[in-house]
Order: structure tokens, then sequence, then C-alpha cells
């Protein structure tokens, strides 16, 4: 009898050594596994923010033929592809981010686009959604929804840049600002103002989601 009493108390401790360390490990591994696929879905994201980020309007154009010929308009198109979704709403920005981003995000994924305005004073600004993949059934992750996991990454642009040349009130020929007339403002004077209008500046936050 003792002998039967020690042997279930050995199969019992036993049974519980394996139920721990199995749990800790299944525990342990789907961590790792959750871990790994955030770190890519955040990079694929923070990649893609980069790349359209150093790209001119101008320039994929020339580089894709007319693929996306007429989208940016000028005097937008000397601006990164990403300046240019991010100045527009939805759906002006539609061709452009289903020209670009579309393309460059696995299609197994689907993706998201926010963009935050800052307002007229510090903390009243706001988040803006632009964009769903999963909505839009011209998109390539279309019906593509979050299941599992989603990661995003953000990225500080420029939009509504418009600079305004203006004529050199010193009569530097080298650096004049009048495009028309190629020739400085007269008389000069010691205490002439520069009459150069710096234009519009305004910086957004864009937010690139990536989930599956």
């Amino acid at each position: 009898m003792k002998g039967m009493i020690i042997s279930i108390d050995a199969i019992t401790a036993l049974s519980i050594v394996v139920l721990v360390f199995s749990t800790f490990y299944l525990t342990v591994a789907a961590t790792n596994t959750h871990v790994a696929a955030l770190k890519y879905a955040h990079l694929m994201a923070a990649d893609t923010l980069t790349q359209i980020d150093t790209v001119t309007c101008a320039e994929a154009e020339s580089a894709s033929g007319n693929d996306i010929s007429g989208i940016c308009q000028s005097p937008w198109d000397q601006s990164s592809l990403l300046s240019e979704i991010a100045r527009r709403n939805y759906p002006n920005n539609e061709g452009l981010i289903l020209k670009t981003i579309d393309r460059m995000i696995p299609d197994q994924y689907g993706y998201s686009i926010e963009v935050y305005t800052p307002g007229p004073a510090p903390g009243t600004g706001s988040w803006a959604s632009y964009f769903n993949s999963s909505g839009v059934s011209p998109s390539l992750h279309y019906g593509v929804n979050e299941y599992k996991l989603m990661a995003s990454a953000e990225k500080v642009v420029a939009i509504d840049i418009e600079p305004w040349s203006a004529v050199n009130p010193y009569c530097y020929f080298s650096c004049t600002g009048d495009a028309d007339n190629n020739k400085c403002a007269y008389p000069c004077t010691e205490d002439i103002v520069s009459t150069l209008n710096i234009g519009s500046h305004k910086v957004a936050l864009v937010r690139l989601s990536v989930y599956i």
C-alpha cells in the first residue's frame, strides 16, 4: 500500500512539473513570436514612411512615366510624396496613396493613415483619419481587417509651403528674387526693409499603422 501511495505521489508531482514547464515554454514561445511580428510590422511602417518622404512628386512621376502624372500639381510637385498625402484630405489623396503606399505594403497586411495637424494654440491640434485600406475597394488590401496585431510609425512632414519671390531691395543682382525682371528695386537705401514674403508654412504628424 505504501509503495502504491509513493508511486501516485511521484506521478502527481511529475505531472505538475511537466505542466508548469509546458505552460512556461508555450508562454515564452508565444510572446517571442508576437514581439517579432510587432517589430516587423513597425519596421515596415517606418521604412515605408521614410521612403516616400525622400522622393518628391516630380521625381516619382519622372521615374514611373505617366503612372502618377497629374496627381501632384505645381507648386507642390517639388514636395515629398508623404507631404502631399498629408496636405490633402481624403478622398483627394486616394489616388496618390493607392499608387504609392498601397503597392509597398505586402498584400496580407492592411494599413491606415492618420494625420495630426497642430492648432493655432498649444494643445488645440487634432488627429484625423485619412485612409483605411480595409474599406477602400480599389485597394489591394481591401477587406483585410485587424485580427492579430497592429504596429505604427510616425513622421513629421512639412505641408502648405508656398514661398513667394520678391524684389531684392539691396540691389544685389546675384541674389534677386524678381524672376520676371531679374533686377532690384530702386532706389536703394540703408534703412530699407526686405519685402520678401516667406509664404505659409505648416507641419503635420503622419501616422502609418500596419495590421494583420
